[in-house]
This record gives C-alpha cells, sequence and structure tokens, in this order.
C-alpha cells in the first residue's frame, strides 16, 4: 500500500491506537501532526483513543510523529479509495507492529520467528 512503499504521491488514510487519557494528549497528538509535510488532515478521538491521520507519509514515520510525543501508537488499518479504513490488517502486518511497539519500549526485549502455516482440512497451526 502506498503509506508503507513510499510512494509519496497517493494519499491514505491510517488509523492509529494511541494511548491519551485527557484533552491535554489530544492537543499534544495533533501538535506532532499539524503543519508537517505529506499530513492532509487529522482527527482526534480521545474516547475512542483513536487517530486519523490523512497523508502520502509512510506509516512508519507517522508513527513516529505519534510516539514522539511520549505516547504508544499501533497501527490498527489503512485505506485510500479503494480500501476502507477498518480494513482488516494480516496477521503479519499485526505482529509486526506488536514487535515494532515492543522493541521501542524500553529497548530490544528479543527477537523470534513466528511461521504460520495453513492446512485446508485443520485450519492454522504455529511452527518456528
Amino acid at each position: 500500500m502506498a503509506a508503507d512503499s513510499g510512494d509519496r504521491e497517493t494519499a491514505c488514510t491510517l488509523e492509529f491506537a494511541v494511548q491519551m487519557t485527557c484533552q491535554s494528549c489530544v492537543d499534544a497528538v495533533r501538535a506532532s501532526l499539524q503543519g508537517v509535510a505529506g499530513v492532509q488532515s487529522v482527527e482526534v478521538q480521545l474516547e475512542n483513543q483513536m487517530v486519523l491521520v490523512q497523508t502520502t507519509l509512510p506509516s512508519q514515520e507517522v508513527q513516529a510523529l505519534l510516539e514522539g510525543t511520549g505516547r504508544q501508537a499501533v497501527l490498527k488499518g489503512m485505506g485510500t479509495g479503494l480500501l476502507p479504513v477498518g480494513t482488516t490488517l494480516t496477521l503479519t502486518e499485526h505482529l509486526t507492529g506488536a514487535l515494532r511497539t515492543l522493541n521501542g519500549i524500553g529497548g530490544t526485549w528479543g527477537t523470534s520467528t513466528l511461521t504460520l502455516m495453513a492446512k485446508p482440512s485443520s485450519g492454522w497451526r504455529m511452527g518456528s
């Protein structure tokens, strides 16, 4: 998708879960993205702890800007005119985001490899 490929021509909407507890958090999150080249709009919802960003920047850059406020941010979804926000991320994308989050808290905790294989008759199994 454009937000991860480095294609800065195509705008997409990114949805992040961001730890926010008060209006001050909302203001800090909004300020971290306002005026940044490549960010067209920002919607911050305190009650849902959600931030929607319309941008041409890669999702990792937007996540870094959000986390620069001292709050944890996790990419929940992305969409363009073809895929709406709320489109389910693949398990790999979720695991990558979770590992990125763990690596960003107090240094690297370690690494491991997780392989998921589909078996038509029995569903998913995990291997290493």
